[in-house]
Formats: C-alpha cells, structure tokens, sequence
C-alpha cells in the first residue's frame, strides 16, 4: 500500500451533472457581465436619459463595483458556509429586479441606488463559478476551467458592445424596454439554480480525509489577510485589470470616437476588447498549467497591457483595424489576471479557497471603483465647459497615460514580489489516496 498525500495525485474525472451545473454559473456570470458593461456602449443614450454628465455618469459606472467590490471577501465566506445554490437563487433574483428597476430610473438618484443595488446581486456570480469549477472539476487544471469560465462570462460584454447597438438599431428599440425586459432573465436564472444546482458527493471510498476542527471566522479571516503573498496576487490583478473596466466597460466608446470612429465602430472596438479578455482567460491559464508555472505568464501579461495602453493614449486618428488590435491586446492582458486567481488559489488554504477568490476579485473590482471617477477627473480637468460631452482626444490623453503607470507597477510587482507556486497548493496536505501496489 502507498499513500500519497498531494492533491494532484488523486485523477478526478469531469462528469456530465458538473458540466451542467457549471453551465448555469457561467450563464449568470455571462449575465451579469451583461449587466456590468452595458452602460459603456449605451453612453450616449444613458446621459441624455439620465441628464448626466461626466462626472455623473462615472459615478453611476463607478458605483456599481464599490458594492460589487465590497462583498467579494463576504460572498466567499458565504459561499464556503451555506453553499452556492442558495447563493445563486438569491443574487439571480435580485440582479433581475436591479435591472428592471434600473431600466425604469427616471434620473440620477435612482440611476445610482439601481446600479448599487446591481452590483450586490452581481458580486456572487464569479465566485460561485469559481468555486464550482474548483470543486466538479480536477484541481490541477484550475487554471484552464477558471479561464474558460470567464470565456463563457465574457461574451456578456462582447454581447453587450457592438452586437446590441446594432440590435436596438435593427429593431427600433429603445434602451429602457430592452434593459427592463432584460431583469425578467434573471428570474429564469434564478428557477434553474433552484431545480438544478447541487453541492458535489463526499470523497470515495479510497480516499482519506484529515478530519479538523472548524475555524473561527476571526481566524479564517486573520489567516487570509495576514498572508503576504495573497496581497500582492490580489493587487498584481487588480492594477492589471484596470483598463478593463476604465475602458471596456465605460469610457472605450467615448475614447474612440473622441479618435475619429463612429458610435458602431467604436462599440465593435470594445466587443473586440472583450474578445481578447475571453481569449487570454482559457489560454493564459492552460499555458500556464502546461508549463507548472504561474509567475512568467503574470510578467508577460504586465508587459504587454503597458505598451497596448501606452500605444491607445499616443495615436490619434487612426484605422478602426488599428484600434481594434490594441483593444485586443489591451483585452488580452486583462485576462491574465485569471492566473491570478489560479496563483492566489495555491497560496492559500484550501478552506479559504472561497474567501482567497473573493480578495482576489474584491480588490480588483474596488480599484474598478475608484480608477474610473479617476479616469474622469483627469479629462474633466482639461475641459473649459465640463457641462459639455463634446470630447476631444485632447481630453483624454492624461488619462489614458496613467493607466500604463498602473500596469507597470503591476510589472514590478510580478518581477521582485510574486513568488511562483509551480501549480502547486503551497499550505494544503488534504487528501490520502491508498493504492495496491
């Protein structure tokens, strides 16, 4: 008999129910991403509706993360303690009323409390995906389920950008019908969690689990927040995610056609942003578990959002063929930060697993909060009328100089601070597996 305590020693198998299961938090988290970037595309409309300007209108992209950014650590311990099902039939019913009541907002106020309340029922879909990817599929390939996940997830924003303005300019629809009717989905949404989705089966019989004492949530949460190696994953993601949300999510469209594009061209840009995010999630993470090494990949992808941002913020008037590869890049980088999560995941343990997620995503999502109004500040700055719409590239380019300043911290970092996990969890000993030799 041989016993062997590493988790990657135990051959789990891909089932057809975890498939299933799994196809349903990717379809919430491909809703809610829906959720959290069609404001970007729909600028325009959403000002005039809303009487916004600048500054309004980023406060009401920006508050949607501050809450959406808050509960990430909370969800996660929710989540480890009652389960993802009741998790799930509760934030998918709740992101269908935010979006209705965000659809009907007559003004700025309602506006905020809807997206508020939106970015609460939205912060549970990712980490419930997470944790079911981590627990229906094997954990030595983390890395690649975690990235096709937000594959899945993606095609909410690539959805969200250029196919639906050619949508509601197809069907003559206003964007409020389609906002409100769009809440009822959650509601559907939240019946599928309710019949379908279920908590996987104990370990097998071969297998041998130490049995521990339960943690006090004082110590989960001192354990987690005292590891160093956790803080610097979380804000290695968060300073590499940024352009993401700056960019894909609100202020992309406005940037390009400040740029010369047309509103069509330039929402295309940001679903070719988001293209590239949902390509560099899967392939980032499955190079990364291919090669056992976490720490080269985070440093590529560093490099690589400094110089496409960089490039974004000199060139003016340029081809929309142009733009569209930068965004690509730019989208690319971003979905490096799913290493990230494989990383923080291995350096944390494993019934923190949940909570190391949520830190991870909270504190990206935070950033996404501040670096916005940010992002507006510095082109406000640079307007005489800041009542006015009517951008210019001028406008822009501080702004778009100090995301690469925040990608290149994000660099640093990677370089002289990350250390590499080589795919391995660095506290766990979980399971024993009993082989006849």
């Amino acid at each position: 008999m041989q016993n062997k305590a590493n988790n990657g020693d135990i051959k789990e198998k891909i089932t057809l129910i975890g498939v299933f299961i799994w196809s349903i938090a990717a379809v919430f988290f491909l809703y809610e991403f829906f959720l959290r970037t069609f404001l970007g595309s729909l600028e325009p409309q959403i000002m005039k509706s809303l009487h916004l300007n600048a500054e309004t209108f980023s406060m009401i992209g920006a508050c949607y993360y501050l809450t959406y950014g808050i509960m990430q650590v909370p969800v996660g311990l929710i989540v480890d303690r009652i389960g993802v099902k009741a998790a799930m039939v509760f934030a998918t019913s709740l992101c269908g009323i935010s979006a209705i009541a965000f659809g009907l907002s007559p003004d700025f106020i309602c506006g905020f409390l809807s997206r508020l309340l939106m970015g609460f029922a939205s912060s549970f879909a990712f980490i419930c995906l997470l944790v079911i990817a981590r627990t229906w599929f094997p954990k030595e390939r983390f890395g690649f389920f975690a990235g096709l996940s937000q594959f899945i997830g993606t095609l909410g924003p690539i959805i969200a950008g250029g196919p639906l303005i050619m949508f509601l300019k197809y069907e003559h629809m206003d964007w409020r019908t389609f906002i409100t009717g769009l809440g009822l989905f959650g509601f559907v949404l939240s019946f599928l969690c309710l019949i379908f989705v279920k908590s996987k089966k104990g370990v097998k019989e071969d297998q041998l689990v130490f049995a521990e004492r339960k943690i006090s949530l004082k110590r989960q949460l001192k354990s987690l927040f005292g590891n160093k190696q956790a803080w610097m994953v979380a804000i290695y993601s968060a300073l590499i995610y940024t352009s993401i949300a700056t960019l894909g999510a609100i202020w992309g469209t406005r940037v390009l056609i400040a740029k010369g594009l047309n509103q069509v061209h330039a929402a295309g840009a940001i679903s070719v942003l988001w293209i590239g995010y949902a390509v560099g999630c899967p392939v980032t993470g499955l190079i990364s578990d291919l090669m056992k090494k976490r720490r080269e990949i985070l440093i590529f992808v560093a490099i690589l959002a400094t110089f496409s941002i960089f490039a974004l913020g000199i060139i003016d008037n340029g081809s929309f063929e142009l733009f569209y590869f930068i965004f690509f890049c730019i989208g690319f980088s971003g979905g490096g930060q799913n290493v990230g999560f494989a990383t923080i995941v291995e350096k944390t343990s494993d019934k923190l697993s949940a909570a190391s997620m949520g830190l991870n995503n909270g504190l990206m999502l935070l950033f996404d909060t501040v670096n916005p109004l940010i992002f507006g500040f510095l082109v406000m700055v640079t307007m005489t009328d800041r009542s006015s719409d009517a951008f210019t590239s001028q406008n822009f380019y501080m702004a778009l100089m100090y995301i690469p300043v925040l990608t290149a911290i994000a660099l640093f970092l990677s370089i002289f601070f990350i250390k590499e996990t080589y795919c391995k969890p660095q506290q766990d000993l979980v399971l024993l597996s009993s082989e006849k030799e």
